[in-house]
């Protein structure tokens, strides 16, 4: 298990926000969001609203290793892309926009499509 905080969250979502593919987004940079670590058994990750304010979530259960926490961070940026795009489906996590980004990320940097979907 590697210890997380927000700010290592925070560095790894930088991190992914300076190469390719995310850094042609116009993502947030990370002061602009909340990140926060939970406990949670359910979930790896989460992108939510609250008080006007971006946040992003990752267990500390769910995420044990660098190279997991970077696919779960780079995953969450593609909903943070259709946050501020406006690109969400209601009442459906991975619409074809995001599952068409989610493809070409993981293509890019070798990540398996089929996690989190």
């Amino acid at each position: 298990m590697i210890p997380l905080t927000p700010e290592r969250i925070a560095a790894v979502y930088e991190c992914l926000r300076a190469f390719p593919i995310f850094d042609k987004w116009k993502l947030p940079q990370s002061h602009a969001l909340g990140f926060h670590v939970s406990k949670t058994n359910l979930i790896h990750g989460s992108v939510y609203e609250q008080n006007a304010m971006i946040w992003m979530e990752v267990s500390t259960k769910g995420v044990s290793t660098l190279a997991l926490l970077q696919t779960v961070v780079g995953h969450e940026m593609v909903h943070v892309k259709q946050k501020v795009d406006k690109l969400e489906t209601p009442n459906t996590f991975h619409n074809a926009d995001f599952m068409k980004r989610w493809r070409s990320v993981c293509s890019r940097y070798g990540w398996d499509q089929s996690l989190f979907v």
